[in-house]
């Protein structure tokens, strides 16, 4: 039987990739070349599509379809609603600037929000009992698909391209 924790950990792993999706649509408004422009809005795109993976998911632990998977669920959601809080903090934000590079700053930040290891028991799982496109593949291509619009957008430093193979691996 699913616990509510666990409904809770999948709720705010939609919170968070809504919430990127939110901040990456309001960059691509932010930003005039056309090129860098669809790059961020085929960023929101996708993560609009890893946010119907999460209701999905959602939906399958409604139906007690999904296992307790974790060993300590409640460690688990209070780091992802910690990282939901600091997402938040980061679209509310009016701190970073108006360039690509400040951008694609801020969107790192994001990405490794969106980051935990754990979830791949759920990819794992939804995998199994959901026909379903499982964003487990996607997230990968996507953080490739970042660091490489990094690097073709973000005036990118060494420092920065170091982060970005590090976000990558």
């Amino acid at each position: 039987m699913t616990s509510e924790i666990l409904k809770s950990i999948l709720v705010t792993c939609k919170d968070i990739d809504v919430i990127a999706s939110k901040l990456y649509t309001k960059i691509s408004h932010m930003i005039e070349d056309r090129g860098e422009k669809k790059f961020w809005e085929e960023m929101a795109t996708e993560e609009r599509g890893h946010v119907l993976f999460w209701k999905n998911a959602i939906k399958y632990s409604e139906e007690n379809t999904i296992p307790d998977i974790f060993e300590n669920e409640e460690n688990v959601y209070s780091d992802l609603q910690h990282s939901k809080v600091l997402a938040i903090k980061l679209l509310e934000s009016k701190e970073y600037g108006v360039d690509s590079r400040s951008f694609f700053t801020t969107a790192y930040w994001m990405e490794f929000y969106l980051l935990y290891p754990s979830l791949d028991m759920i990819f794992h799982y939804m995998s199994i009992l959901s026909d379903y496109e499982n964003p487990e593949n996607d997230y990968e291509k996507h953080l490739y698909r970042f660091v490489d619009g990094f690097k073709k957008f973000g005036n990118i430093s060494p420092e920065m391209e170091l982060l970005g193979s590090l976000l990558s691996t």
